[in-house]
């Protein structure tokens, strides 16, 4: 089939507790699967012939989210491993979109409503997609960012990519 010359990383796990009630399995679950998992696959690639990264944050990772400390971790482990990345590799392409929530997904409908009655827009699934493959396309013309904030409120857009909101 080929070698592999891209990665998408869109792993993701919440257990919301403050966190004097988190457990160590909570942690491990949490942060893990998505730094675990990355360190995990980045040592079976063969990251010579990698040409492309791409992660799935949070904008938990840059403001923080009652009862998400682990989360938050996990989310800027991914956003410093692009830099890591991009420094190792200045000739490769690596982008870590730190996404607000989604609707679907890891959002349940409980967590709907509770984002929606403080006022939060969520990311409609369509509207997702097509801003992944904007900032995907804006990645092999070497003309976006490391990292980019997309949804709810704050969102810091390529300067050709009209507001997804």
């Amino acid at each position: 089939m080929g070698s592999i010359t891209g990665f998408a990383h869109g792993v993701g796990v919440i257990a919301d507790k403050k966190i004097e009630k988190k457990t160590e399995k909570d942690f491990n679950s949490v942060f893990g699967t998505k730094v675990v998992g990355l360190n995990r696959v980045m040592n079976i690639l063969d990251l010579e012939k990698l040409q492309y990264v791409v992660m799935f944050s949070s904008v938990a990772a840059y403001f923080g989210n009652e009862g998400q400390t682990d989360y938050s971790m996990g989310n800027e482990v991914l956003n410093k491993f692009v830099y890591a990345f991009r420094n190792k590799y200045p000739e490769k392409y690596a982008l870590s979109i730190n996404w607000g929530p989604w609707k679907g997904g890891m959002v349940s409908e409980a967590l709907q409503y509770v984002i929606t009655a403080i006022g939060e827009k969520m990311i409609p699934f369509e509207t997702g997609a097509d801003y992944f493959t904007q900032q995907f396309h804006y990645s092999f013309k070497k003309e976006t960012c490391q990292i980019c904030i997309a949804g709810s409120d704050i969102y810091i857009p390529h300067p050709d990519i009209t507001d997804i909101m």
